[in-house]
């Protein structure tokens, strides 16, 4: 590579704009480097890089030292659309996927243009209402055309126009927030383009032209890394052909190097999906370009932008201070030894964001208990209400005995409230998604199996005259109860592959990774430290934030092709400026503290921290489930038994218990070769056989179980239904609690369900005992290692710093 004196920038891109379209080399404004043989789809444009080390006290705006990349993806993003989960210490990725995105969207946004979104209840009125408004515009347009061939258009017309009408607006929506950013990337590539505005944005309309597909609600996509493979057919001057295939090749060789079990599994449905047999990429409302999108703001701005809370926005300065000036009372008390800080304490240091969800709590509660009173729905009773307090309580339980009653000080309640409502709502969502879909695909493969064998062992099946019998299910291994079972007890062993999949795949692969995500997705300022013993002294007071993934200057990817970076000239560096959005709260009157991370804090409550928060997740997971099989039920007394059945054998919170070991291993001893899969591997092999045992425990009983004459009757009638009910349900792991029981058994049939259910429940409960003791074993091997990490970090200073964000 040869680097020649800058040029104007101005003169460089119109330069670059014609080279791209006659596919002749290209030189890079800053740094004057000749780049041959890139893609046709957009003229390049040299991404800035931010140092982040060099912050202006003077004034309000960050001063960064820049390079330039050597090449960028389609639209001039410095990452690819399909990125995601590249690297594991980014925790936007999963937000990315997670409700579609719409939070990370949100605080895109925000950042970008300082613009609150609305509120999130005026978001449910308007799309709720509007749908229900829809609904009825339907019914009276039915009511006009009752007799009409015209009904049926009328029914649907309105609400499919207004599902329409919303996802072009929020289609439109974020269209105009990419081509914003892209504006923006402009500016800051080329400072002194502010005087030619118009030359500028005509780039920035050509380049939002080839890329405002990818925010569609359903779109291929074309694969943008494959195009950065095509070589034009013309003479190189200084970067060959060969050197651009290495170029490539050592960017494969850095992402294959930090790719995880995840990212890999995500490559895989990356290929699956159309880039095969079209090179393109299947999006759905624009997920990924919103992570590509956070991935490039978080190059162009500094970390300490992005300190702040989703939905809310409040920065953590504004509530942070009060939580450490608890911790240094809670010290000096301890000290004294006089009365620690109360509950109420910790309850005045909470942040909006978690104000507004003990409030969302608290309304949840008194609706349901409003609708009981007033017997709005006849089936829910007071008592259904007292369940679900007990059942929310069976989860307080958990939080005080691990958290509050030795670790309050290691980690904020303000951070376990988001932790509780992550697992409560996002992984419980993004769970059943994921499940209902791999069950479909499970259900879909073990039906055709099993007909195949139907086939095989009668054969008379394929000269049946009787077409509609065949169409219809009356014919095949799922006709009635008594053919399921004669076919299950033949081929057991096509049975039992079948529930291992439902039990390790469906439930504890996809439940264990949802809950690692959920919490570490969650962004708070207990998991901001700054260095352990050392301060890095180029840092300041700011702390060492080399680990910090906005603070990498790998490019997320990208690769400088420029080796030697230490006798770069100061002619080919330039200074950045970027001034973040303000909003009221950081104004200069306010008077608030700025933000600073935690100062000095040991391994042993690093690894405290993660273990109570991973438990915090998982308990609202567990809540959440348990809500969902509690409610299955047909009665009171029912749903209390599954209650307590399922708090006596709480495997998510032991199973989080174990995730937390790896991640602890991973993050604060620096084992950088323990991933992600092997840190959750034990997690879900505990979890995987728990399900898989109990499942067939259940599911073996009721095929070798003799039927009565009443069941013969009733599978006559609605064997599709029963056999739905036993092997269909997304939650099949927890049929043995009785979930499934319409009515309580006669008294003949109780005692033999009581038997199986104590069966199934001592087993249960042994797995359980075996997941205690391993993480007892595994927990105090990892403190002794802390503990001796801690005593070689005292005696030499590390320069680097440990960075949980």
């Amino acid at each position: 590579m040869t680097s020649f004196a800058p040029i104007s920038s101005t003169d460089s891109m119109r330069r670059n704009r014609i080279a791209a379209q006659q596919h002749e080399p290209v030189i890079l404004a800053s740094t004057g480097t000749i780049v041959t043989d890139l893609p046709d789809s957009a003229y390049p444009i040299p991404l800035q890089i931010g140092d982040y080390s060099q912050r202006s006290q003077q004034q309000s705006v960050y001063y960064y030292e820049t390079t330039t990349t050597t090449y960028s993806y389609r639209g001039g993003f410095s990452t690819s659309l399909c990125d995601l989960f590249q690297d594991p210490r980014d925790r936007s990725s999963c937000c990315a996927l997670t409700c579609c995105g719409t939070f990370l969207q949100d605080r895109n946004r925000f950042l970008l243009t300082g613009e609150m979104p609305p509120p999130w209840w005026m978001r449910i009125l308007v799309h709720v209402g509007g749908f229900v408004l829809s609904v009825i515009v339907s019914s009276i347009l039915v009511a006009l055309f009752f007799n009409n061939q015209h009904s049926l258009l009328a029914a649907l017309l309105p609400p499919v126009l207004f599902v329409m009408a919303m996802l072009l607006r929020g289609t439109t929506m974020r269209q105009q927030l990419r081509k914003q950013l892209q504006i923006r990337m402009m500016e800051t590539t080329n400072p002194q383009s502010q005087s030619h505005n118009n030359d500028n944005h005509q780039s920035s309309q050509q380049l939002h032209l080839s890329t405002r597909s990818e925010h569609w609600c359903c779109a291929l996509v074309s694969n943008d890394r494959r195009r950065t493979l095509a070589h034009p057919n013309s003479n190189t001057t200084t970067m060959s052909r060969t050197q651009r295939d290495e170029h490539v090749l050592q960017e494969e060789r850095q992402r294959r190097q930090q790719a995880d079990f995840c990212f890999r599994i995500w490559q895989l449905l990356s290929c699956l999906c159309c880039d095969i047999c079209c090179f393109s990429w299947c999006h759905w409302c624009g997920m990924c370009a919103t992570g590509q999108e956070d991935r490039e703001l978080r190059r162009l701005l500094p970390p300490q932008v992005f300190w702040r809370d989703y939905i809310t926005f409040q920065p953590y300065g504004e509530y942070y201070p009060q939580i450490e000036w608890l911790r240094q009372q809670q010290q000096q008390q301890q000290q004294q030894t006089t009365t620690t800080t109360t509950f109420w304490n910790h309850l005045g240091a909470l942040s909006q964001l978690s104000q507004k969800l003990l409030s969302l709590l608290q309304c949840s509660i008194l609706l349901l208990l409003g609708i009981a009173t007033f017997h709005i729905i006849s089936s829910f009773s007071i008592g259904k209400v007292f369940v679900v307090v007990a059942t929310l309580a069976q989860a307080f339980l958990i939080l005080y005995l691990v958290y509050w009653r030795h670790h309050r000080m290691d980690v904020s309640l303000d951070a376990i409230i988001k932790f509780f409502a992550s697992g409560f709502v996002l992984a419980m969502t993004a769970a059943l998604v994921v499940e209902l879909i791999l069950d479909a695909i499970g259900e879909v493969i073990f039906s055709i199996v099993m007909t195949n064998e139907y086939i095989q062992d009668h054969p008379e099946v394929l000269t049946m005259d009787d077409d509609y019998a065949i169409a219809h299910g009356q014919v095949g291994p799922f006709s009635n109860i008594e053919t399921f079972k004669g076919m299950a007890q033949k081929h057991y062993i096509t049975l039992l592959v079948y529930l291992f999949f439902k039990a390790v795949v469906v439930a504890a692969l996809v439940e264990e990774m949802t809950k690692y995500y959920c919490f570490w997705m969650v962004e708070h300022p207990d998991y901001i430290y700054g260095s352990l013993r050392h301060v890095n002294p180029e840092m300041g007071e700011e702390g060492a934030f080399c680990n910090h993934p906005a603070d990498n200057n790998n490019n997320h990817g990208t690769t400088n092709t420029n080796t030697n970076t230490n006798t770069t000239t100061s002619q080919q560096q330039q200074q950045c400026v970027v001034t973040p959005p303000t909003s009221p709260s950081e104004s200069a009157t306010t008077g608030m503290p700025p933000f600073r991370p935690r100062q000095t804090p040991n391994h042993t409550t690093a690894g405290a921290a993660i273990t109570v928060g991973m438990i915090a997740t998982a308990a609202g997971f567990a809540c959440s489930e348990n809500l969902m099989y509690v409610f299955s039920q047909n009665s009171v007394a029912g749903e209390i038994t599954v209650l307590m059945v399922r708090s006596a054998l709480p495997v998510h919170s032991i199973c989080a218990a174990i995730q937390s070991i790896g991640v602890v291993r991973r993050d604060v001893e620096q084992d950088t070769d323990y991933k992600i899969g092997w840190a959750i591997f034990p997690a879900v092999l505990l979890h995987g056989m728990f399900d898989f045992i109990l499942l067939s425990l259940s599911m073996m009983e009721y095929v070798w179980s003799p039927s009565s004459s009443s069941s013969t009757n009733n599978n006559s009638q609605g064997g599709d239904n029963n056999n739905n009910s036993q092997h269909s349900n997304a939650g099949a792991h927890d049929d043995w609690l009785g979930t499934n029981d319409d009515e309580y058994p006669a008294p003949e049939e109780y005692s033999e369900t009581f038997a199986e259910q104590m069966l199934s429940f001592s087993v249960g409960a042994a797995i359980t005992m075996i997941g205690v003791v391993y993480y007892v074993n595994e927990s105090g091997k990892q403190r002794h290692r802390l503990q001796a990490l801690e005593m070689t970090t005292a005696e030499v200073p590390s320069t680097a710093g440990l960075v949980f964000t």
